[in-house]
């Protein structure tokens, strides 16, 4: 387990799945039967590959086995790369849901 998954699970609960090219941490929250995807990265060099859709059916798996309905993600409307972000969340499967003035909230079923 790297340090940033350390942090991630010491501060926030959250658990990670990572490779040397990319990680994800999530929480999930039993009572809404929700999966979060709290962080998201692949390193540049590796985005054309399909790590990012492996890791998001690799925490999708995760989140069924332990009863979860719904895998979501927020982005906030200042990420530098937004246009980017939205189209990996589409691309595999996210519905947009709701916004406020500083997120875009997406959704997809388990």
């Amino acid at each position: 387990m790297s340090l940033w998954a350390d942090y991630c699970k010491e501060k926030e609960g959250m658990e990670t799945v990572e490779n040397e090219n990319g990680f994800l941490s999530y929480k999930i929250f039993d009572k809404t039967k929700e999966c979060f995807i709290a962080e998201f990265y692949v390193r540049p060099e590796a985005r054309a590959s399909h790590l990012a859709k492996d890791l998001l059916i690799e925490v999708s798996k995760i989140g069924k086995s332990k009863g979860c309905v719904d895998l979501t993600v927020q982005i906030s409307t200042e990420h530098k790369n937004i246009d980017r972000m939205l189209r990996a969340y589409i691309v595999n499967g996210f519905k947009f849901y709701k916004a406020d003035t500083s997120r875009l909230c997406f959704i997809k079923e388990l």
